[in-house]
């Protein structure tokens, strides 16, 4: 079994640390609640660095910088760190986050979920294209981190089921074309795990549809119960990480 690296095992529990600690907290209370609940490498609270502090802190600092730059966690201000949407929603395995650390050997990627302070529904009333000619190439890429991801419409039990390279992007695709005229709720990301290809995130997605077959209602929606998504969910992860 690959054992994990420190960083990558901090990066799975500083999410958790923000979870239960409101979704923002300074970096001191970060670093207690680690200690208190047992998530302090004993080597890494041991070694000392030139700095003067450990290498326990170091690497959780790490670690915070590599969910920052995956768009999992804002920067408040110094020393206060936040859950973005998408990160509230993601539960990282050993497997996302090696996935996610993996960004940084391709100097090209972007980041995959870039937090922002407005509305997921763009505001400003857009217009249908303007007739034109064109001629165009299209490709995608099927490298590079992927999400599955589920999303809740409001707080209905209908969900939709998918893969992205960027989740606030696709739900903001998605909530562009509601009619929030009569509905006045909207898609929001309730779970979400990256991947480290398109091909993994896919067969996540259609490992999900299939466990939920007696609830789709359309395309990749499904109607059911919380509890059965999380199970679903949960069964998945289980099974592929």
């Amino acid at each position: 079994m690959k054992t994990i690296s420190s960083r990558d095992h901090y990066m799975i529990v500083v999410l958790d640390a923000l979870r239960a600690l409101g979704g923002r907290a300074l970096s001191n209370d970060v670093y207690a609640w680690l200690q208190e609940n047992g998530h302090a490498r004993e080597d890494d609270l041991k070694i000392i660095q030139s700095d003067g502090g450990t290498r326990f802190r170091k690497e959780v600092r790490f670690a915070r910088k590599e969910l920052y730059d995956a768009g999992l966690v804002t920067m408040e201000g110094y020393g206060d760190w936040g859950l973005s949407d998408v990160g509230a929603s993601t539960f990282l395995t050993p497997a996302g986050a090696r996935a996610i650390a993996g960004m940084r050997n391709n100097s090209s990627e972007i980041s995959l979920a870039q937090p922002n302070s407005g509305s997921v529904i763009n505001p400003r009333p857009t217009t249908g294209p303007i007739p034109t000619a064109w001629t165009a190439t299209v490709s995608r890429r099927i490298d590079g981190v992927a999400w599955t991801y589920v999303s809740r419409f409001g707080e209905t039990n209908l969900w939709k089921i998918g893969q992205a390279d960027d989740i606030r992007a696709r739900i903001d695709e998605i909530n562009r074309h509601l009619p929030v005229e009569i509905y006045p709720e909207k898609w929001g990301a309730f779970r979400s795990h990256p991947w480290s290809d398109t091909r993994s995130a896919y067969v996540m997605e259609q490992v999900i549809l299939n466990s939920l077959g007696a609830h789709r209602s359309q395309g990749e929606r499904v109607m059911c119960r919380e509890d059965q998504i999380r199970a679903a969910w949960d069964q998945s992860v289980l099974r592929l990480s």
